[in-house]
């Protein structure tokens, strides 16, 4: 609604007894909605619209959206301008499924929430009225479409989706449940961290990673629960990144010196080593007290390549580029923020599903990872191996579920291929 709609003052007549009802019932208008709660009304240019009278609770709901566009705005709403500019915050799926839920969690009956998604409509019996006799049947049809499926055995509110390499089937809500306890997992695993000043660097780093760890993955479940996807996929990227230097840390102890070189240009224990000509060398740094050279910079194809598993090279060259493009705003992502008419959408196809699934098995690699540092103790090992296998088993349902055949998708296959190795070293 814009402030036009409503400052406007215009002339409109209600629609003659014998008019054709602009329902598409084909009745006339005084056999059809002129019994009814509102007008069929047309105005000065011909264009007919619903007149409802507005109740007192809706009246109250406006003035405090104008309310707030004075508080954003710091001026009262003008004629061009949409009055309820919270709709700028929200995706309008998100608000739709979050509208279910929390019907369904309020007690409202499952087949009242389904025809509510089905046609947009929230029927009671205080405001049957309100709605046309084409709208009533519509109603009417999807709820017994809901008793018709449950006679099937089918989940009315189970649907089918297709985001171009997976489809899943909708209890990738149960994936979400199992990624809250890698937070419960990591966040056990910190605390039992030693806690004195003796830690080696090995140990400073490895603890660090698994604390940034922690923290992403509790932001990734705060922005999925909100409906949020592609935001997600950089802090994904940073697991992995984690999950990289865990892992060529363990393989190659002695880079702890070139990790913590790096940390010491912040601390000012450490510089970057100048050439002969006077320009710092970024790949070099030198310990200022012993003077000992490190390097500047470790990649991650080079740690990939370093891990001791072979499978590890092909999973960074097929996912790290792809996590990396949420990080540039690569434009290869242009189209999924364009209208059919070219013009920019304001909420892209934002899809959670695609986080919690790279999320699921970079995350039971980090933590296979952890299970394999050598003072991490028996009794820890074993609880991240059960975690490990729970992951495994998690994804492979959601693969399973979504009908594909891994063998026939190169992608798939891999993921489901570097699952298959956790847990058995």
């Amino acid at each position: 609604m814009n402030a036009r709609t409503r400052n406007v003052k215009e002339t409109k007549k209600e629609l003659r007894w014998n008019a054709k009802c602009p329902c598409g019932s084909g009745k006339s208008y005084g056999d059809c909605c002129k019994k009814r709660d509102f007008k069929w009304v047309k105005d000065k240019k011909g264009i007919t619209y619903r007149q409802v009278k507005m109740s007192e609770e809706l009246v109250e709901n406006l003035k405090k959206a104008e309310e707030r566009f004075e508080q954003v705005f710091g001026r009262k709403p003008g004629r061009d301008d949409k009055l309820f500019i919270d709709q700028y915050r929200y995706d309008p799926e998100l608000i739709e499924s979050e509208f279910s839920r929390i019907a369904l969690e309020a007690g409202v009956g499952p087949p009242v929430v389904y025809a509510s998604e089905k046609t947009g409509l929230i029927v009671t019996e205080e405001n049957l009225n309100r709605f046309t006799e084409l709208e009533l049947e519509e109603w009417d049809e999807a709820i017994a479409e809901y008793y018709d499926l449950e006679e099937q055995g089918i989940d009315p509110f189970l649907k089918d989706y297709d985001d171009g390499q997976f489809t899943y089937v909708a209890k990738w809500v149960e994936l979400e449940a199992v990624l809250d306890g890698c937070v419960i997992h990591l966040g056990r695993f910190i605390e039992n961290m030693p806690r004195n000043k003796k830690l080696n660097g090995s140990d400073l780093l490895q603890y660090f990673w698994v604390q940034r760890t922690f923290q992403s993955v509790r932001s990734i479940l705060v922005l999925v629960r909100e409906g949020v996807g592609a935001d997600c996929l950089p802090l994904v990227r940073s697991i992995y990144d984690n999950y990289l230097r865990i892992s060529y840390l363990r393989m190659n102890p002695e880079s702890a010196e070139d990790f913590l070189g790096i940390a010491g240009l912040s601390w000012g224990t450490h510089e970057y080593v100048r050439n002969d000509n006077g320009k710092l060398d970024r790949r070099r740094i030198r310990n200022k007290e012993s003077g000992q050279i490190t390097r500047g910079h470790i990649s991650s194809y080079k740690m990939a390549e370093r891990s001791g598993r072979e499978i590890d090279l092909a999973f960074f060259d097929d996912v790290y580029d792809l996590l990396s493009s949420f990080v540039h705003s690569d434009v290869r992502h242009i189209n999924e923020f364009l209208e059919e008419d070219g013009g920019l959408k304001l909420f892209s196809e934002d899809d959670p599903r695609i986080a919690l699934q790279y999320s699921t098995v970079i995350l039971a690699m980090l933590l296979d990872e952890l299970r394999l540092i050598d003072k991490v103790k028996k009794q820890t090992r074993l609880d991240l191996l059960f975690y490990v296998t729970k992951l495994r088993k998690a994804f492979l349902e959601m693969v399973e579920a979504s009908g594909q055949i891994v063998e026939d998708n190169p992608h798939l296959f891999l993921l489901v291929d570097r699952l298959s190795l956790l847990g058995k070293e």
